[in-house]
């Protein structure tokens, strides 16, 4: 019951599996299934049998890193407790009192909550503080594998326009002119 909590301004495949990878991360490693809401990142429909088409961007990168997709039961809401009590959490104890300048100031405060209140806590069904289940647990966690095979996960495509300038978050960058038209893969980091 141990919380990751990520703000984030895009809720899209790329994105979501970046917030995958951190929370692996924070986490000491990757569990064997996660648990989803039907989520359109993850399923994009059922069939007539009722079967999930999963998005394939998301499949692979579960595969890839080694865990199983499991999906609350459509329509019936008492199979997604578990999904909804972290955010119905942080709602209720977190965001009333958050006052933040900027995104990077808001997941800091976020952070220094988790580590400081809500894994702290006495957690109302397993009786213990979500810090200690984590470290009994995380040896059970599989460790994430290597950076040369994530690294596909971190890259997003983008279409470079006429102009030979492609857009990340809220700017523009220049490529070589070669490019315009096509569609590049970019890759954010330090």
């Amino acid at each position: 019951r141990a919380l990751y909590v990520e703000f984030i301004r895009r809720a899209d495949v790329p994105t979501f599996i970046r917030c995958h990878l951190h929370a692996f991360a924070a986490f000491g490693g990757v569990p064997k299934r996660c648990l989803y809401d039907n989520a359109k990142v993850v399923v994009l429909e059922r069939t007539e049998i009722g079967e999930p088409v999963f998005t394939p961007r998301f499949l692979d990168f579960s595969q890839r890193v080694g865990f199983g997709i499991q999906l609350c039961h459509p329509y019936r809401p008492q199979t997604k407790g578990r999904v909804e009590s972290g955010v119905k959490y942080l709602r209720r104890n977190f965001w009333p009192g958050a006052r933040f300048v900027d995104d990077a100031d808001l997941q800091r405060q976020a952070q220094t909550w988790i580590d400081g209140v809500a894994n702290q806590r006495i957690h109302g069904t397993t009786k213990a503080r979500p810090v200690d289940r984590l470290a009994a647990e995380r040896p059970l966690l599989q460790p994430l594998p290597d950076q040369k095979r994530l690294a596909p996960f971190y890259r997003e495509d983008r279409k470079v326009g006429r102009d030979g300038y492609v857009q990340w978050e809220q700017a523009w960058y220049g490529v070589a002119c070669s490019w315009a038209g096509k569609t590049i893969q970019v890759q954010a980091d330090e």
